[in-house]
């Protein structure tokens, strides 16, 4: 219980540096924020297109293996951290939380011996999702882009024989994945696109990794 009570503190004393600088269209882990709301703001932009005859093309990708890598290149952490501000000792802490983290199970009376995790944080601790954020937050690309904390939607709104640019934008997410420690799961990735009947085009592929 006292560790939750530091995280929590911690965690808010990192959410005043951060407040009102995060990206204004990541809806995961954030008050007042949801899944509904991301899907509001998509569903309102893809109706606006329709509306002007042109068509969405979508694509659903999800970033894997994320605390994972990061807890092995950790000074990527910090170094984001005191990018916005957050104090040096708020830094060194966080890095203490993020490192050397154990675990055991209890079944009944019996323990079983403690275990040094590999993965990072433990599931369910929020300070874990709130560090993640401020990784994640300067991903961004040259078309429309939504997050819900690892899950990212980019899309475009493309006009009759206009050129397509998602291609590009998915190579940049992939840059930006590699140059940051994560793995884009292309295995999960979904592509949709949405075009009024009368105003169906071919469109190329789209390659998400290699």
């Amino acid at each position: 219980m006292r560790s939750k009570q530091l995280e929590a503190m911690v965690g808010n004393w990192i959410i005043g540096y951060v407040r009102g600088k995060l990206d204004n269209r990541q809806y995961g882990s954030l008050k007042g924020r949801s899944t509904t709301h991301a899907l509001i703001d998509m569903v309102h932009h893809w109706s606006n297109a329709f509306d002007d005859g042109n068509s969405v093309r979508s694509v659903f990708c999800g970033l894997s293996a994320t605390l994972r890598r990061l807890i092995m290149h950790r000074n990527s952490v910090l170094k984001k951290l005191a990018a916005y501000g957050v104090q040096e000792f708020i830094t060194k802490w966080t890095s203490s939380f993020l490192i050397n983290r154990q675990q055991r199970v209890k079944t009944a009376d019996v323990l079983s011996d403690w275990l040094t995790l590999r993965g990072g944080i433990p599931q369910g601790y929020w300070l874990g999702s709130l560090i993640f954020l401020t990784i994640i937050d300067d991903l961004h690309s040259q078309l429309l882009t939504h997050k819900y904390v690892d899950d990212t939607t980019v899309y475009e709104i493309l006009a009759r024989g206009e050129v397509s640019w998602l291609q590009s934008a998915l190579d940049e997410l992939i840059a930006w994945s590699d140059s940051n420690y994560m793995n884009t799961n292309c295995s999960k990735a979904k592509k949709m696109i949405l075009s009024p009947l009368n105003k169906q085009q071919p469109f190329s592929p789209v390659i998400l990794g290699s």
